[in-house]
């Protein structure tokens, strides 16, 4: 027998309120579940009510700015704290580095090297390409003006260590340790040349010397642990091992500092292709070392016992 169409419109609202009554079960028991997890997590109306109305009270504004006060000046007792714990630590290490000697790291027919002409090396290894860059481009902003192309000779290196271009030249040095550690060189390195300029020392400014070459190798050595390319180069090696030792015995050393020796290389090359014929560089570091005393002698600053060399040097 068929359905008549009211028959089917019955079975159709029965259909339709099984599935709203399923639907309506189904909804409270996911509103159950989510009621149970999130209930302890969200806030009362009432508390929002209170934080909103909390924005706009002036003593809760004084309190925060309060806080801030306190949160910004604990930091900069921690950032002195951190300045005093890097003394410290620099202090421990040269302590440390104090009974070591810097050694010979070539024969002796190589101590003598070419002229570090450029003055900028001491920053290349150690600093990125922008930073040179942007150290280079600013080299207008300080009290000389250096070569366009970052030479820098002797009185150029004269101006650059003189106050207060050190300070303003490692400031664009983006460590913090490294550039202390270059700063205090570049200042061992103006006292050092200061003192070279007196025709005779005494023995407190020998002693003040022999202390500031010994700073120096050990600060180098700080250096080396943020670059491990850097090494004691020739000129190093005689500066902050041998040049106190000389000044001891002559009382003067300016004869024979960076600007003393200059004009001898091109003498030095010369002699250097005279004597190729001995077939060893020790006997050809001797004999040009003894053409050279010999050749000083006239000046006055060297006398006859100090012409001959032995066999080695010590």
């Amino acid at each position: 027998m068929p359905l008549t169409s009211e028959s089917r419109k019955k079975i159709d609202e029965k259909r339709g309120e099984k599935k709203e009554k399923m639907r309506q079960v189904a909804y409270r028991a996911r509103e159950k579940k989510t009621k149970d997890v999130s209930t302890s997590n969200m806030p009362d109306c009432s508390y929002a009510e209170e934080m909103a109305d909390r924005e706009d009270d002036p003593d809760r504004i004084e309190d925060l700015l309060r806080r801030i006060k306190e949160l910004e000046n604990k930091v900069e007792e921690l950032e002195e704290d951190l300045k005093h714990e890097r003394e410290l630590n620099s202090l421990l290490k040269m302590k440390l580095l104090e009974n070591d000697r810097p050694q010979s790291p070539e024969l002796p027919c190589r101590l003598i090297a070419p002229s570090p002409s450029r003055g900028l090396d001491i920053f290349s290894p150690t600093t990125s390409m922008d930073s040179r860059r942007r150290f280079i481009g600013s080299l207008a902003d300080f009290k000389w003006v250096g070569d366009e192309t970052g030479i820098l000779l002797g009185n150029e290196i004269h101006k650059m260590l003189s106050h207060p271009n050190p300070e303003a030249m490692t400031q664009l040095l983006p460590n913090r340790d490294e550039s202390d550690i270059i700063l205090q060189i570049m200042w061992l390195l103006r006292d050092i040349s200061t003192l070279s300029r007196a025709e005779s020392l005494s023995s407190a400014e020998i002693d003040q010397l022999e202390e500031k070459t010994r700073q120096l190798y050990h600060l180098w050595v700080m250096l080396g642990e943020f670059d491990k390319t850097l090494h004691v180069t020739p000129k190093l090696h005689l500066l902050t091992a041998h040049l106190h030792i000389f000044a001891k015995r002559r009382g003067w050393f300016e004869a024979v500092s960076e600007q003393g020796i200059e004009h001898m290389h091109a003498r030095f090359n010369l002699l250097e292709r005279r004597f190729l014929n001995t077939n060893s560089k020790e006997e050809s570091a001797i004999r040009i070392s003894r053409y050279l005393l010999g050749w000083l002698h006239p000046l006055g600053r060297l006398s006859c016992c100090d012409i001959w060399i032995g066999d080695s040097f010590n």
